[in-house]
């Protein structure tokens, strides 16, 4: 039977409208077409292969990891997965809590809130012993060591949080670890927390959508580190807040992606004066130490240079110390950051070659254990 006009053109129209649909990925991984920003996971991404590095063998392989990972559309669709497994297929894990005002917070963040997540004994004493051999270790060096710790947003907006039935208990992981330290590691340790409460009658600390503290809370924790400093430097002085360029921004937090939905909110970016004249390049590495192993996701070690500043910083951070690589250079010659937790052998290695005058290690509350994963601890082999 011969077909109607109408209906061959319906069809040619269904079959090009399905050819369009199914191309999408592929003229979107051209062009880097995506409705939502990439929000970061916890590793990097594959990286064009190198044609120069690799060998014929390796190079389906290497093309294969390089087009999962940048597909068109590749976060729309991760997003929408996310969504769809958590709101109707009730699947999934649950990390993030809604409480009030669309806050968002990580589920293990309230459960030691609520004095759900003690540590045994046994943990508390070794992470007290890990940290009391740092500081001895640099002391015999005659280098002072400060341990600053990020609060969890949740200690900072408690008021924020959903209805919750509260412990009977409410002794938190860091309160046994600040009984657990002696009065003598007191000068060592900066919790910040009630200075991130107290700031944030001025502005948020915290972003709404998102575990990490905003740029003004980050810049809070580098004046409260400095003051601290002037323990051992007493000239040291924070920059002014208002010698900072301030920029709008719209920022989509950690928590959105993980989540599944979400929207952007509008932020304050904070960075140096273009009158500060600091340098930053990759820190030189010797390929042969086992205390290189940082984070695959992460960017490689970073030095600052700043001819108007004094004296070397050493740095070991997480995920909080990425903003304050804006401030902190500001006040001495060399800044050296490591996106790992200290080990004795880093600090045997770092001294030797970068003779650093301090040594500072910011950490987030919620993680502050993993200086027991660092090589030559009981539990990295163990793990």
């Amino acid at each position: 039977m011969k077909k109607s006009r109408c209906q061959a053109i319906t069809e040619i129209l269904i079959i090009v409208l399905f050819c369009g649909i199914i191309s999408l990925p592929f003229v979107g991984t051209v062009f880097h077409w995506d409705f939502y920003p990439y929000q970061g996971e916890n590793r990097k991404l594959a990286e064009f292969p190198d044609f120069k590095t690799l060998s014929l063998a390796e190079l389906p392989e290497a093309f294969d990891a390089y087009c999962n990972d940048h597909f068109g559309f590749r976060n729309t669709f991760l997003r929408r997965y996310t969504r769809l497994s958590k709101q109707l297929l009730k699947s999934g894990k649950k990390d993030v809590v809604l409480g009030s005002d669309n806050w968002m917070f990580l589920d293990t963040t309230l459960k030691d809130y609520m004095g759900f997540r003690k540590w045994p004994e046994t943990t508390v004493k070794k992470l007290s012993d890990t940290l009391l051999s740092r500081k001895e270790q640099l002391a015999l060096k005659g280098i002072p060591y400060l341990l600053v710790i990020a609060p969890d947003k949740i200690k900072i907006y408690p008021d924020k949080k959903p209805e919750l039935n509260p412990a009977t208990n409410t002794i938190r992981r860091i309160d046994q670890l600040k009984s657990a330290l002696p009065e003598s590691f007191k000068t060592n340790l900066l919790y910040l927390c009630d200075a991130l409460k107290a700031a944030r009658a001025e502005k948020e600390t915290y972003y709404a959508n998102d575990t990490h503290w905003t740029d003004y809370g980050a810049y809070i924790g580098y004046r409260e580190t400095i003051r601290r400093m002037q323990t051992w430097r007493p000239d040291l002085k924070a920059l002014p807040l208002d010698s900072l360029n301030i920029t709008a921004i719209s920022h989509e937090g950690d928590l959105v992606a993980m989540n599944g939905s979400g929207k952007p909110i509008p932020a304050e970016c904070l960075n140096l004066n273009e009158s500060q004249k600091i340098s930053v390049t990759d820190y030189p590495v010797r390929p042969a130490q086992n205390w290189h192993i940082w984070p695959k996701n992460v960017a490689p070690p970073q030095l600052f240079t700043n001819p108007a500043g004094r004296g070397r910083l050493l740095i070991f951070h997480d995920s909080f110390g990425e903003p304050l690589m804006r401030f902190i250079p500001s006040n001495f010659e060399q800044t050296a950051f490591f996106w790992i937790y200290s080990s004795p052998e880093a600090l045997d290695a770092l001294i030797a070659e970068f003779h650093p005058d301090f040594v500072v290690e910011i950490h987030v509350e919620r993680r502050i254990d993993l200086f027991l994963d660092t090589p030559g601890s009981d539990r990295a082999h163990k793990e």
